[in-house]
């Protein structure tokens, strides 16, 4: 058409362009460093059994790495053995410093128990020291971050030790938590490129407190960052505190063995269809790629990893090859067959096709990665949960489809690009293969995204706005800000700050507005929608307090629910404490002995007991016998005929009964006959265990070890108020000290409860009174 045009004026006043990014590292033409680099042989051992010497990432990063002191950032793709170098920085402390602890922080709790297996055999068989992990359980972690010389841990569960780390550092300088802080000499925290995604504000304010906490002692605490190759890596070392000599950031194409990599494109649009599409490609592409060696295929859902997995074996079968996959005798595979408790998975294994999901037993995990690696299983399906909890390597890594469903958001949502690339970083076996061969079928409308993410850097950007609120909250109660100032000068220690400037419009700083935004809370009577996550979270509570039989994959989710719920019960008594609402802080005590124990609190106190089953209960109580205590004070022989257990059964009961706690409480109000309004009132509890064995709790239904912690409360019940509470890790004896101001002058009835964090029936209830006079009158005081 003529004169249909029109002309817009763009203004870049106000355009910000971003800086150009630095060039990756380049790859060095070096020779190969043996191991004999190392000037040790201790540490030697370490790997003559592994590898004759360093690979070219290796090589090239060893001299800052382990000659010298400084932050090192290191960052290469998957399969480029990074672990290596975190274990080299590990035998520098070592060679400094013996005495000295690393922390080794993980994003993740599955990469946390492959490096904690790998490192309690290294370093703690071979060079007898503490490796330990941490398990999220408050008193526990302390415990193990006393005696341990290597602590790994992730990201939420250092989090709360190193925030209380500087809250102690500044108020008592001389406790445990504060000398342990300054013990810390190194502290490595690997797959960073995760600072981007769900774990990335936490992970940020972990590594921003820890260079804080060095500024503090006045001792560095070297880190060690290892990522995946960043585009922005100048500002994740500048960050960090690394110098421009100790930043690598090699290009993704730098592997020690050459990757061949194929994208193939399906124009299905509904995601099932196209996954079940396919299946014929995927089989296919194992014969054309794999041969005779491992391969694994990744899925996006449970469901299909298992569908694939027989789908795989009726092609192989049509093709006239039913036992192609399987490369061992099958009397060399049964007796590992014996240990599966899975039925398909067994029969699936039999023919040299395995398949992982989350709900797959942990036996039954570590029978099929045994199988795999040493090549007697050539297939493994993978359902995408477990992309970072596979420590296998293969020859080649198939990724069915890239985007599975949420039931968060009720719709189908892309992988992570972090998560694809460590499933690709799977394909890597450089002692073995000459290639590695990854396969990526995604929508073909994806295909274009994925062909320059996976052959460029990684931008990343800091996503602790999201979440700073909650960081900061935290904070102020433990004081580390106290005023504005300290809030700037918190967020100057952050990935965040230094990405602001660079990339504004990133997070929404192009503008303010005075509106304010607001969301009306639901009310009460409204519908409950029974497909949101917290209602599943109650439900498979309420069902581990029954002690119902639940399928695999409830089974993990339920085990999920229950490592979170033990700290935001303790995080709701502190909160409610601090309303001083005495009845609701109870009810949370005594949940966290509930969901300890799986019963409720209705419950007679003997289903704690192992082998106690409801039957067995019904027999004790129409003798009388309700409690713990009953059943320990039975004769022998009335205790063997009432119960009638097997020595097996018999030994467990005992156990539990020689760990379950007796303690002697006796109290004291100091000054009792001066007491004043306005004054406080000082009550000394001493505790004695009476038992001889301290120890974890015993609790078979809790997916992690326990150790049992107690609450000290002073209570006014007619009120309903809480005056004073205290939390107590109690061994052998421990005496506490409480204290409030009462108010009113007169006689006032007040109760003493001494809560179990763990163990049903083991509290302890005190009544005591105390009289309070008037104050004294400024006359009075002349006199």
């Amino acid at each position: 058409w003529i004169a249909a045009e029109t002309q817009l004026p763009v203004s870049f006043r106000h355009l910000i362009l971003p800086e150009k990014n630095l060039p990756p590292t380049e790859l060095l033409d070096l020779q190969p460093l043996p191991i004999s680099a190392l000037r040790n042989p201790k540490y030697e051992e370490l790997y003559n059994d592994t590898f004759p010497q360093f690979n070219p990432v290796q090589t090239q990063v060893f001299n800052a790495v382990y000659n010298s002191d400084e932050n090192v950032f290191v960052g290469a793709p998957s399969g480029s053995g990074k672990s290596v170098v975190a274990e080299l920085a590990l035998l520098r402390l070592l060679h400094t410093s013996a005495a000295a602890r690393a922390v080794y922080l993980l994003p993740k709790d599955a990469l946390a128990d492959i490096v904690f297996a790998d490192w309690y055999h290294k370093f703690g068989t071979r060079f007898n020291l503490k490796v330990v992990q941490l398990t999220g359980e408050t008193a526990t972690d302390h415990k193990l971050l006393n005696k341990g010389q290597i602590i790994i841990t992730t990201a939420d569960k250092w989090d709360i030790l190193s925030r209380r780390f500087v809250f102690i550092y500044i108020s008592v300088s001389d406790g445990r938590c504060a000398r342990a802080c300054r013990a810390c000499r190194c502290f490595i925290v690997d797959a960073l490129q995760l600072l981007g995604g769900e774990e990335g504000p936490v992970l940020e304010v972990v590594c921003s407190r820890m260079r804080y906490i060095a500024s503090q002692i006045g001792r560095p605490i070297r880190i060690v960052a290892l990522s995946l190759p960043l585009a922005d890596a100048r500002d994740v070392a500048q960050w960090l505190g690394s110098n421009a000599n100790a930043t690598f950031n090699f290009h993704p194409s730098v592997r020690p063995l050459p990757l061949e990599l194929h994208i193939q494109g399906f124009n299905i649009s509904h995601a099932g269809s196209r996954v079940a599409a396919m299946t014929k490609p995927i089989y296919n592409a194992v014969c054309r790629y794999a041969g005779a060696r491992p391969c694994a295929v990744f899925v996006p859902s449970r469901r299909q990893a298992r569908l694939l997995a027989a789908d795989l074996l009726a092609l192989a079968a049509a093709h006239g090859r039913p036992a192609r996959f399987l490369h061992a005798s099958a009397d060399l595979v049964q007796p590992f067959l014996n240990k599966i408790q899975d039925k398909m998975l067994k029969e699936t294994l039999g023919a040299g096709v395995a398949y992982l999901h989350e709900g797959v037993e942990a036996g039954d995990r570590r029978v099929v990665q045994h199988l795999v690696e040493c090549g007697a299983a050539q297939l493994c399906v993978v359902s995408h949960e477990l992309a970072w909890a596979l420590s296998a390597h293969l020859h080649t890594v198939i990724v069915a489809d890239t985007c599975t469903y949420n039931g968060k958001l009720h719709s189908y949502e892309q992988y992570p690009i972090t998560t694809v690339l460590q499933m690709l970083g799977r394909a890597c076996r450089p002692l073995e293969d000459d290639h590695s061969v990854a396969v990526l079928m995604c929508a073909a409308h994806h295909k274009t995204f994925f062909t320059k993410l996976l052959n460029d850097c990684l931008p990343l950007e800091s996503h602790l706005d999201h979440r700073l609120h909650d960081h900061m909250n935290a904070e102020i109660v433990t004081k580390t800000i106290e005023n504005k100032q300290d809030a700037v000068d918190y967020l100057t220690w952050t990935f965040l700050y230094r990405r602001l400037t660079q990339n504004p419009n990133y997070y929404n700083l192009q503008g303010v507005t005075h509106r304010v935004a607001h969301k009306p809370a639901a009310t009460s009577g409204g519908a409950v929608k029974y497909n949101e996550p917290h209602v599943k979270a109650h439900v498979l509570l309420q069902a581990h307090l029954s002690r119902m039989q639940l399928p695999a994959e409830l089974q993990a989710d339920t085990a999920l629910v229950l490592t979170k719920a033990i700290r935001l019960i303790q995080a709701c008594v502190d909160v409610v404490s601090s309303s001083g609402w005495l009845s609701p802080a109870v009810a949370a005590m005594e949940l966290a002995q509930m969901v300890t124990q799986a019963m409720w609190a209705k419950d007679s106190y003997l289903r704690q007991l192992p082998h106690f089953t409801p039957e067995l209960v019904q027999r004790c109580a129409e003798k009388n016998v309700e409690t713990v205590f009953d059943v320990m004070e039975l004769e022998d022989n009335a205790r063997a005929k009432l119960l009638q257990l097997s020595p097996n059964e018999m030994a467990d009961v005992a156990r539990f009964c020689n760990r379950y706690p007796n303690v002697e409480l006796t109290y004291e109000v100091k000054n009792e006959r001066h007491l004043r309004v306005g004054k406080p009132i000082v009550v000394e509890v001493s505790l004695e265990r009476e038992d001889d064995i301290v120890g974890p709790v015993i609790a078979p239904f809790f997916p992690q070890k326990r150790e049992e912690g107690w609450w000290v409360v002073i209570g006014d019940p007619k009120t309903n108020t809480l005056l004073s509470i205290k939390r107590v890790s109690l061994a052998r004896s421990a005496k506490v000290r409480l204290d409030f101001v009462c108010g009113a002058a007169g006689r006032h009835s007040y109760t003493l409860y001494f809560m179990s964090d763990a163990y049903l029936g083991a509290d302890q209830e005190y009544k005591f009174t105390a009289d309070v006079a008037e104050p004294r009158s400024d006359s009075s005081d002349s006199d």
